[in-house]
């Protein structure tokens, strides 16, 4: 048995341990239990060894609360300690026998230092039992005394051989803990050894240990076995039984040079783990490659080169190589993951199939040397000891250019792997322009230009070449033919460039030519200039000078054209708007256009400044197609504002009528003398209250040192004084406005009546009375008066009709006022006549009222005169009657009585009723006494009378109405009247009824009458269309249409036809049959076939759109798109309603000749004019005739006879429009026409204008007061004061200097309102006293009045602001007070009787330092710098070993300070030395250079690396410079590097064509690699592309000629007139009767030269020259001039010269000229063609030569003049070019004659340009 982890017992026995023995305090304590070896396990599970007894913590699986248990809640043992310490912490059975009971003792020691207790729960298992001591027996648990323990037995009674574990908890006051009980059944034991050693091994040769492996414990087992690299074992894992055996494989595969030693951990499957040694070494085989760079033989591209080299193993054993394309396995695996990452990339993250197939191929890859260039075979192979094998390189460039790699090979036995670099030159195809640079010199803007360039290839292979084109500017001007293609060995290729250029200047443009497969790239350089026209100004500037704001300036000027092309141009001015309104200033017209060569354009500038100051810009010319602002001209100016004044500041108006407007002149004059614009501000609304005023005109223009008068009107709005600012803006200034005053003195009207009262005496009562009041206006205004009395309606008996109104100028009006009495009393009341803006008016008014208070009216309403009462006419002896009313209407009870006057009134008779009785003709008298009271109203009550009803008085003196008869009457009509309406109204009802119905019956009977008679027209219709001839052409279309409409339905219809009469022919219609009735029968057939024709018949039963044929016939639609009555089928023109055929002009288009001028107007543009068929200028119908010559047609021109006008203006044509005062009316209709203001005399006469000024009627030529309305004449105070009193003291306000003031008419001393009194008696006047109340003083002084200013001290002070009155010396105490001076001799502004230093004005007092020396420390360690040895170290106060600012210290601690150690940071050193402080000065080779400066220190020949590196010497055996380290041809001084043609022979190229004469068949023509066509020296060029080389083609210019044959190279062998005689020798080509044509040249040469170098050669009398030339053979001279003189050639230059004319008696040549600096061109006249041309001037020249249709010469930029010889067109004059190199010659073809020539050479002089 085995306890306590690990002790062997035997069966039935017990260990205890010693119970001082305690477990550590933390399991991190205890020692890392050592490591078994497999014999050490072994040992162990056989039972052979003791092994030492190791101390386990239990398990404390809870803690509890102990003062539950016990008071003893204190504890010396830790927490995380159980308070009972087990021994042994485990209990462990071990080798035991099934069905065998066993027993271990489990000891329990409290470790506390009092009494505890403990318990132990009984475990639930079936072969582990516990057995507690006796003194625990029954309790279940017990105290234990401190230091002591209790011993538990502990039983196993194993039923099988197996292991078991079980747990025991523990219970003490304090916790629950565990201790583990466990048995270990039988074990297997496995006999591994201790250590493998595998010895010294190759590197990365595996290496192999065999071993059997024996099972020699009680039982089966597995195990399983961990290596680490680069050791392995295999099998990993197994199984043995007991007493087995089995053999494991260990194996050594190391991959670096080393000693190996790691664990190789064995694991039992019981838990039980040991641990053997596997070592070994490994060490490299000597294996290595002939050379690590293989340099491969130069190729070409696409063919192959390879090389040999050989790989030895050199050791002793068989190695294995592959070659690769990475130089390690780490760099593998990095590719492999890349590779994967990128796969995994491009699947969008998906795991797929074909992915996981991908990925599975990247790492099963070997990632073997694989390259597009090179490849090595074999890639892998093996090698035997001591032997070597061959590798192969090969090299297949793919393009021009060295080219290299890398491969790696792995070898067994090595650890890095072997490295090969390769290199390699692929040769490219070798092709070169003929010539790389072109230089076309001079050419004209956009125009066309031809040019050839040659691509040879000198090189083996073929080429394939494409051309590439840079983005720039003139390069995209250029285009070639062909742009790319393929050469074949030794093969050329014209290529075509053409040129045309829309923009000027220099170029030189490269092209690269691309080869494939060559990197290096092939130049072509082209490069010329282009030029375009050139032009000036005819000013240098344009100077505006000083201009006025806001004014239009003008200046006219040209542009020139002095070039030989014409010009497009654009002229704008950059920073036009710029200004603050953002508007154009400058205007050029026009502002572009065309200018011919040596033309010119004329401009006109306009400028309107809108902005203050200078002006400094440029007019900027841009010429299309050849770019902008290519000339500037300068425009200056300035801006200014003209100053304006008004004549009088102010104007006043005096007393003006309220709204009335006064008008007046201001004048405003420009002081300046620019012409100057104004305008005037408008009135502020808030001052247009006060009063308001209109300026005219509101704005307008002043001439220079002018004026203008302004016509100001002025209305006041509010009564009193006012002053209003009329402001007058200065345009273009920011100034303030000009300020002109307007005052007046507002005023309201006058309304006057004519009497203060109106009486109208007696007035009868009960009626209107009315009286009129007289008003007039007196003033200039209208006056709104308003007239009410002082009593309000209805308590006044006086009324106004019209109490408003308003009264005009002058106006008097009558004012009607009425008066209604209704009592006879007097009756009197107030007018008050109230008058706008003006004060009231009262007028007294009286009237008495006289009669009588009561009305009478008849029945019938009419009011009568109880006086008289009218019956009329009636029968006598007849009772008449008149009903009367009588009201009272007064104020009073009235009595009324009628009496008979006939019979007296004692006789009368009283009216009792209110009517009376009397007989026709009767009179009678009686005398009716009836008191009738005033008619009562209750309050608030209508007058009866408003009701419109008659009213009757009744007792009780209360009112009713009564209707009289009459009213009744009328009543009653006006209820029939209204009945008889409605009655007519249902009759007019009943009516509209019956027409209605009348109009829809006509309407039903119209339609059936139409109905019928569209019948009758449709049978007759039938009639016509179904004759025999129609019946057969409806029969044929209807067997047409069969398959359309079926067989049953066609069956049936030629029933129908059958039966009704019309056969299927023509002939068998029956004769007797009459067409009615076939036709009856036809449509009753179709009928009952359900087909209907109108409402009857169908005429087209088969066509579903038609009924009837009609024009078109069935089946074909009657569409009439135009409208014009023929159907399109038969309407060639559909939509054109006026045509049925298209004619002359087309459809759409009437065939007319409106004009009758034969043309068609369809044909022409004015169709109703005969004259004309365009417009022209004028328009059809009116001539483009100019009669006056003036550049404008009549039509146009309003004055056709009159050149200087084209329109009657005001004075008509022929009369100019001259405007002398320019006041807008010409001299012809203007009577003044010196004077701007009038076109009339009028009254005043020209010199002076007619107007009234101030309004009065008086124009101001007759008025000494123009100004003043009130005033005609000056009068007392004059025009512009009225003669006013105000203060009514007889003196008028202009001489009354107080006019406000009665008691005074002068200001006196005091002024006005102001008495001239003293009040003091001091002889000042009050108004003149500031103290008029102390007779002392007048002015308050500076003490004020009733104070004395006096001065005790006399300092000048008063003593009453004077703080020191006794001291002279000061006015305030000062901090030394009154009477001691506060000196400050140091000037420290502090006195001197507080100063302790009074003479420091730094200091106050002493201080430390005392006075004069400053207390300061600047430093600020605390100590003042006058105590202080260091005042500028804070760190020191005394100088020390080192002195101030140097810190005693030692840094490096080597006993020297710092200031003293130039090396304070080295305790080596305390001087540099030579390597400085931080490095030693050891010199380790020894060479007296010490390391640091020896950049080789370990070799004690070289201080400095060289080329050759350290270690190395820098021998250079061929002298050439280069050591031989670096030197591919050490012994080869001219070369460095095998270069092309290898050491010993240079890589020169003779001919500079960049092909080594080593590889040119033609070393010495740079044109040329091989010989070629014609051999070397000689172009193999074809110029005429004819596949014939030059120099075999006798015509190399000629592309049909290789020969010359009759009409020599460039003429066709032609003979168009067959006449034999080829066209080129046959003067009359086109007659074949004529071969010659009479000489007309003769060629005069003569040689010489006088002394001034010239020579010329004169034409015979009657031949003109047409041209000619001259030569100079020396090579040395070039020709300085050569041109036409007169009729003589004339040649000038250095040297003997041959000069020949060309003379001609049937041309007659003109010569033009122009002149001009460097290039200078001159063109022949339209309807001329050059002939030849020649120069005078500064030679020598480039170009002499013809260009376009002109001749020019240039070069050397110098001034000449050019000749142009031009004939006539009708000549034929061929021109002939050719190119070619130095001396050349050019002849005319055969049949021609030459008569003239050029020459044209670039950069280079011309030396002879003769015949």
């Amino acid at each position: 048995m085995v306890s306590s982890n690990g002790t062997s017992l035997n069966a039935g026995q017990t260990r205890t341990l010693p119970s001082h023995l305690r477990y550590a305090k933390l399991s991190a304590d205890l020692p890392e239990p050592e490591k078994r070896t497999p014999s050490q396990l072994a040992a162990e599970l056989k039972g052979t060894v003791q092994l030492p007894v190791a101390l386990k913590r239990p398990q404390v699986i809870e803690l509890l609360n102990m003062s539950e248990y016990t008071h003893n809640v204190e504890s010396v043992v830790p927490l995380d300690e159980p308070l009972f310490q087990p021994t042994p912490p485990e209990v462990v059975f071990e080798a035991f026998e099934p069905l065998q009971k066993y027993t271990a003792l489990l000891s329990l020691r409290n470790n506390d230092n009092v009494n505890r207790r403990i318990k132990i729960i009984t475990p639930d298992s079936s072969v582990f039992s516990i057995e507690p001591p006796k003194v625990l027996k029954g309790s279940g648990g017990g105290k234990v005394a401190p230091g002591m323990e209790v011993l538990f037995k502990v039983h196993f009674a194993p039923r099988e051989g197996q292991d078991y574990h079980c747990q025991l908890v523990c219970i003490t006051e304090r916790e629950r803990f565990v201790i583990g009980i466990s048995a270990r059944g039988p074990r297997a034991c496995f006999d591994f050894p201790d250590a493998v050693d595998f010895g010294l091994q190759p590197v990365r040769a595996c290496a192999e240990e065999a071993f059997l492996l024996h099972n020699s414990g009680l039982c089966a087992g597995r195990f399983s076995l961990a290596a680490q690299p680069p050791f392995a074992v295999t099998p990993c894992d197994g199984s043995l039984e007991a007493g087995q055996s089995m053999q494991l494989l260990f194996s050594f595969d190391p991959d670096a040079r080393g000693e190996y030693v790691e664990e190789l951990a064995i694991s039992y499957d019981s838990g039980e783990q040991c641990f053997a040694q596997l070592q070994g070494a490994a060490a490299e085989v000597d294996v290595a490659l002939e050379r690590s760079l293989q340099i491969l033989d130069p190729c070409y591209i696409s063919l192959i080169s390879q090389k040999t080299l050989r790989l030895y193993n050199r050791s002793d054993i068989r190695v294995q190589f592959e070659w690769k394309q990475l130089g390690s396995e780490r760099a593998e695996v990095q590719r492999r993951s890349e590779r994967a990452m990128h796969l995994f990339s491009e699947a969008g993250g998906e795991e797929t199939h074909a992915t996981r197939q991908a990925r599975h191929a990247i790492e099963e890859d070997p990632l073997v040397f694989e390259d597009t260039i090179f490849g090595i075979e074999p890639l892998s192979g093996e090698i035997f000891p001591g032997c070597s094998t061959e590798v192969t390189v090969i090299f297949q460039p793919q393009n021009a250019g060295e080219s290299s790699a890398t491969a790696y090979c792995v070898v067994n036995g090595r650890e890095e792997r072997l490295v090969l670099r390769l290199q390699g030159k692929g040769l490219g195809p070798k092709a070169t322009w003929l010539y790389d640079t072109l230089d076309i010199g001079d050419i004209f803007v956009n125009s066309q230009h031809r040019y050839e360039v040659v691509l040879e290839n000198h090189g083996e292979i073929s080429a394939d070449y494409e051309l590439g084109l840079p983005d720039t500017l003139f390069a995209g001007k250029f285009s070639f033919t062909p742009m790319q293609g393929r050469l074949e060995p030794k093969e050329n290729v014209p290529i075509e460039v053409r040129f045309c250029s829309d923009a000027l200047g220099e170029f030189q443009e490269t092209f690269i030519g691309k080869l494939t497969g060559q990197p290096a790239p092939l130049p072509l350089i082209l490069k010329g200039r282009v030029v375009g026209p050139s032009f000036h100004f005819s000013l240098e500037q344009i100077d505006f000078g000083a201009v006025s704001i806001g004014f239009l300036n003008t200046i006219t000027f040209s542009l020139h054209n002095t070039s030989e092309v014409p010009m497009r141009f654009a002229l704008r001015i950059p920073g036009d708007t710029s200004n603050a309104f953002a508007a154009r200033e400058f205007q050029v017209v026009p502002a572009s256009g065309a200018v011919l060569p040596h033309g010119k354009q004329k401009l006109q500038l306009d400028f309107i400044s809108y902005t203050l100051g200078k002006y400094d810009l440029a007019l900027m010319v841009d010429v299309e197609a050849v770019g902008p602002e290519l000339l500037a001209l300068p425009i200056l100016g300035e801006c200014i504002v003209p100053s304006i004044e008004a004549d009088e500041p102010s104007v006043d108006f005096g007393e003006a009528f309220l709204g009335h407007a006064y008008e007046t002149a201001v004048t405003l004059r420009n002081t300046s003398w620019l012409p100057a614009r104004f305008e005037i501000v408008p009135q502020e609304e808030a001052s247009q209250t006060i009063g308001f005023f209109e300026v005219t005109p509101q704005t307008g223009e002043i001439k220079g040192n002018g004026a203008i008068e302004l016509s100001c009107r002025f209305t006041c709005q509010r009564l009193g004084p006012m002053s209003l600012p009329m402001m007058v803006r200065i345009c273009g200034t920011a100034d303030p406005a000009l300020v002109v005053e307007l005052q007046a003195v507002a005023v309201g009207p006058n309304v006057t009546p004519t009497t203060s009262s109106v009486d109208w005496g007696k007035a009868t009562v009960l009626q209107h009375v009315t009286r009129t009041l007289t008003l007039t206006n007196a003033s200039l205004i209208p006056a709104t008066y308003n007239a009410i009395t002082r009593k309000p309606p209805p308590n006044t008996s006086f009324t106004i009709p019209a109490p408003t109104a308003t009264l005009a100028p002058g106006e008097v009006r009558e004012l009607e006022i009425s008066v209604y009495l209704d009592d006879c009393v007097k009756v009197t009341e107030d007018l008050i006549l109230q008058v706008e803006d003006a004060p009231e008016r009262t007028i007294r008014l009286a009237a008495l009222g006289v009669g009588s208070t009561i009305a009478c009216t008849t029945a019938t309403g009419e009011e009568t005169d109880m006086a008289t009462l009218n019956f009329g006419d009636h029968y006598s002896n007849r009772l008449c009657q008149m009903d009367i009313t009588l009201e009272n209407k007064g104020r009073k009870a009235q009595t009324v009585s009628w009496l008979n006057a006939s019979v007296g009134v004692k006789k009368a008779k009283k009216i009792a009723r209110y009517h009376i009785t009397m007989k026709a003709d009767a009179v009678k008298a009686s005398k009716v006494v009836k008191k009738v009271a005033a008619a009562r109203r209750h309050p608030g009550e209508q007058e009866p009378r408003s009701r419109g009803k008659q009213w009757r008085r009744v007792a009780g003196n209360k009112i009713k109405p009564v209707m009289n008869e009459a009213l009744k009457k009328k009543k009653a009509l006006a209820l029939k009247q209204r009945q008889n309406n409605n009655t007519n109204h249902n009759v007019v009802k009943k009516n509209e009824k019956k027409i209605e119905e009348q109009k829809k019956r006509t309407a039903l009977l119209v339609q059936k009458r139409q109905q019928e008679q569209a019948q009758k027209k449709t049978k007759t219709k039938m009639k016509a269309l179904f004759t025999p001839d129609t019946h057969c052409a409806l029969h044929s279309l209807l067997m047409a249409n069969k398959d359309d409409l079926g067989d049953e339905k066609v069956s049936w219809l030629v029933d129908c036809l059958t039966q009704s009469g019309w056969a299927a022919t023509a002939e068998d219609l029956t004769q007797d049959q009459s067409q009615d009735e076939a036709m009856e029968k036809l449509m009753q057939c179709l009928h009952e076939h359900g087909w209907y024709l109108d409402s009857e018949y169908d005429y087209c039963p088969f066509d579903p759109h038609k009924r009837t044929p009609k024009a078109c016939g069935c089946g074909l639609p009657e569409t009439d798109s135009d409208d014009d009555g023929h159907p399109d089928c038969i309407d060639s023109c559909p939509r054109d309603p006026n045509k049925k055929r298209p004619g002359a002009c087309g459809c759409g288009v009437a065939d007319v000749d409106n004009d009758l001028d034969t043309v068609l107007d369809c044909h022409e543009s004015c169709p109703q004019d005969p004259n004309k068929t365009a417009p022209g200028v004028c328009g059809c119908m009116e001539s483009d005739e100019d009669t006056d010559g003036d550049g404008t047609a009549d039509c146009n021109d309003g004055c056709p006879n009159d050149e200087l006008k084209t329109s009657p203006g005001v004075c008509g044509c022929g009369v100019p429009e001259t405007d002398t005062d320019a006041d807008g009316t010409p001299d012809c209709v203007d009577l003044c026409p010196d004077h701007a203001d009038k076109t009339e005399e009028g009254v005043c006469g020209c010199d002076e204008a007619d107007i009234d000024t101030d309004g009065d009627g008086t124009l101001d030529c007759n008025d000494d007061c123009p100004r003043y309305a009130w005033k005609t004449s000056p009068g007392v105070c004059g025009c512009d004061t009225q003669d006013l009193d105000n203060d009514q003291d007889g003196t008028m306000n202009c001489q009354d200097s107080c006019p406000d003031d009665p008691n005074k008419i002068a200001k006196g001393v005091c002024g006005c309102s102001v008495p001239d009194v003293d009040s003091d008696g001091d002889g000042v006047l009050d108004c003149q006293d500031h103290c008029p109340n102390d007779r002392e003083k007048s002015l308050p002084g500076l003490c004020g009045c009733g104070t004395p200013d006096t001065d005790t001290d006399h300092d000048g002070t008063p003593d009453c602001t004077d703080r020191c009155p006794e001291d002279d010396q000061k006015l305030e105490p000062g901090t030394c007070g009154c009477g001691e001076a506060d000196f400050d001799r140091d000037g420290d502004e502090t006195s001197d009787c507080i100063d302790l230093c009074e003479e420091d004005r730094n200091k106050i007092s002493p201080g430390v330092c005392g006075c004069g020396v400053p207390d300061d420390d600047a430093d600020n360690d605390g100590t003042p710098d006058c105590d202080d040895k260091c005042p500028n170290d804070p760190d020191k106060v005394a100088g020390g070993e080192c002195g101030c600012k140097a810190a005693d210290v030692d840094t490096d601690g080597d006993g020297t300070l710092d200031c003293h150690d130039l090396c304070p940071l080295n305790a080596e050193k305390t001087v540099p030395g030579v390597c400085g402080c931080p490095l030693s000065d050891v010199d380790t080779d020894s060479d007296g250079t010490p390391d640091c400066h020896d950049a080789c220190p370990e070799d004690e020949n070289k201080i400095e690396a060289g080329e050759c590196g350290c270690g190395e010497t820098d021998h250079d055996e061929d002298a050439d410079g280069t050591p031989d380290c670096n030197d591919g041809c050490p012994f080869d001084h001219t070369k460095n590097t095998p270069g092309v043609c290898g050491c010993g022979t240079p890589d020169a190229d003779t001919d500079s064509d960049g092909t080594l004469d080593c590889r040119d068949s033609c070393p010495n023509d740079a044109q040329k690699i091989s010989p070629g066509q014609c051999g070397c020296g000689v172009s193999d060029m074809d110029r005429d592309g004819d596949g014939t080389a030059d120099c075999n083609d006798a015509c190399a210019d000629d592309y049909h000629k290789t020969e010359p044959g009759v009409c020599d190279c460039g003429s066709a062998d032609v003979d168009s007139d067959l006449d034999g005689i080829m066209d080129c020798n046959d003067k009359c080509p086109n007659e074949p009767d004529m071969a010659e044509a009479p000489a007309s040249l003769e060629f005069l040469t003569q040689e010489g030269g006088d002394s001034n170098h010239q020579l010329a050669v004169t034409c015979p009398e009657g031949a003109n020259l047409i041209g000619g030339g001259c030569r100079i053979p020396s090579d040395s001279h070039t020709i300085d001039e050569s041109w036409p003189d007169g009729n003589s050639w004339r040649c000038k230059g250095v040297g003997h010269k041959i000069v020949t004319a060309i003379c001609s008696r049937t041309v007659t040549p003109q010569v033009v000229t122009a002149s001009g600096h460097d290039w200078v061109w001159v063109g022949c006249p339209a309807g001329t063609t050059i002939m030849g041309g020649g120069c005078q001037g500064e030679g020598p020249y480039e170009r002499l030569s013809m260009n376009g249709n002109g001749f020019q010469c240039g070069g050397h930029g110098r001034s000449r003049t050019t000749y142009a010889i031009c004939a006539d067109s009708k000549y034929d004059i061929t021109h002939i070019d050719q190119w070619a190199g130095d001396w050349t010659e050019i002849g005319c073809p055969t049949g021609r004659t030459l008569i003239g020539g050029g020459c044209h050479a670039y950069n280079w002089q011309i030396g002879r340009a003769h015949v």
